[in-house]
């Protein structure tokens, strides 16, 4: 079921790579899925308010910078990994979304938006490791 969920994150950021947008039913299936698979859903669960948590607080505050879908996701990422590995999916995220942001900045002009979410999952990789 883990695995399922970490198929259904990835579409989720291939589809707001292309459209901007993060599919409420793709996040939604796949925390479910996740949780419910999980070994500890405790565990599972702190990761998942952990990893959503801060970027839920960004999307209000800074509404244009971070959509509510990215915080979805990222909750999702972060029931994936865990309690324990939702440090380095929100250092990884940060970086991988930085670096993002440079690119983006140096092809299109500052004030240049893009998609987070593939930075969200790209981040799973050394989160799992």
């Amino acid at each position: 079921m883990i695995v399922a969920g970490v198929f259904l994150i990835a579409l989720a950021a291939v589809i707001d790579a292309r459209s901007r947008r993060i599919p409420n039913v793709l996040v939604g299936a796949a925390l479910i899925l996740v949780l419910v698979g999980s070994p500890d859903h405790a565990t599972a669960l702190a990761g998942a308010a952990l990893a959503g948590g801060p970027l839920c607080v960004l999307a209000f505050v800074r509404p244009g910078a971070m959509g509510m879908g990215d915080a979805k996701l990222a909750a999702a990422a972060g029931a994936v990994v865990g309690l324990s590995g939702v440090s380095t999916l929100l250092l990884a995220t940060a970086l991988l979304g930085g670096a993002m942001a440079l690119v983006v900045t140096v092809r299109r002009g500052s004030g240049a938006t893009f998609a987070y979410g593939p930075a969200i999952a790209l981040a799973l990789i050394p989160a799992l490791i």
